[in-house]
């Protein structure tokens, strides 16, 4: 069966002198591993679709019970016109990128998923100016696909965030986090992606919200790992 549409680059690996081993997230048929050939052919134009989190057209004709399906085809979706100029979008990206391959398992095809992800990527490269919030709003957001999205039930008297509950209590308990960073999370919670522009945050408020996020990620999935991209943000955010 031959299959056309739209995908999002996740993974790449060199493969013999001129192939390589692509996760490619597809709309039609979730996430497949693929053979690309002909990528390092002076006349091919390969490498540069096919670095991670860009946006492709992609026909295959898709095989069972086999690991790899080979590319037919390959065109650019959606030249980034922002990302690859900005220092700050591209280290948020890498780090998307990074959530992403280690969360997202081959799975059954997930067009909710895949049009949120094609979204916040349409989103993060056109926004007029860079958005050093972007990355919480993206992993916060993230969890409901992952089945842990976090309460809303802070308030005056619950306001410590337990990451192990995934919601506010009123009692502190070893997990909790401290008061201050807990109000932050939940003003994040509360804001629409669209404001994110006017949010005035601590910098180094931002840096550990980043941290605790993560670490959110690996209470619910311990086989997750540490993550490599964070280092960079937290750079680019130093106070």
């Amino acid at each position: 069966m031959l299959l056309a549409g739209k995908a999002i680059i996740l993974q790449t690996h060199k493969y013999g002198d001129q192939g390589m081993i692509a996760r490619i997230f597809t709309r039609q048929r979730g996430l497949l591993s693929f053979l690309v050939k002909g990528v390092y052919n002076r006349r091919a134009h390969k490498v540069a679709m096919l670095q991670p989190m860009n946006m492709v057209q992609l026909s295959f004709r898709l095989r069972d019970n086999t690991p790899l399906q080979l590319v037919q085809d390959l065109k650019v979706g959606l030249a980034y016109r922002q990302i690859p100029f900005d220092p700050v979008r591209l280290a948020q990206l890498s780090l998307i990128a990074e959530v992403m391959n280690k969360t997202l398992r081959e799975l059954e095809p997930d067009e909710q998923l895949f049009d949120f992800l094609e979204d916040q990527l349409v989103f993060l490269d056109e926004a007029p100016s860079a958005l050093p919030d972007f990355h919480l709003y993206f992993l916060l957001e993230f969890t409901r696909f992952m089945g842990i999205g976090p309460g809303h039930s802070y308030s005056e008297t619950r306001c410590l965030f337990s990451p192990r509950d995934g919601d506010f209590l009123a009692e502190y308990r070893a997990d909790c986090w401290k008061k201050e960073l807990s109000e932050t999370f939940f003003l994040l919670m509360q804001t629409p992606r669209e404001m994110l522009a006017e949010r005035q945050s601590n910098r180094s408020l931002r840096n550990e919200l980043l941290e605790k996020l993560l670490e959110y990620y690996r209470i619910h999935f311990p086989s997750l790992g540490e993550f490599k991209s964070p280092a960079v943000l937290s750079a680019l955010f130093h106070s």
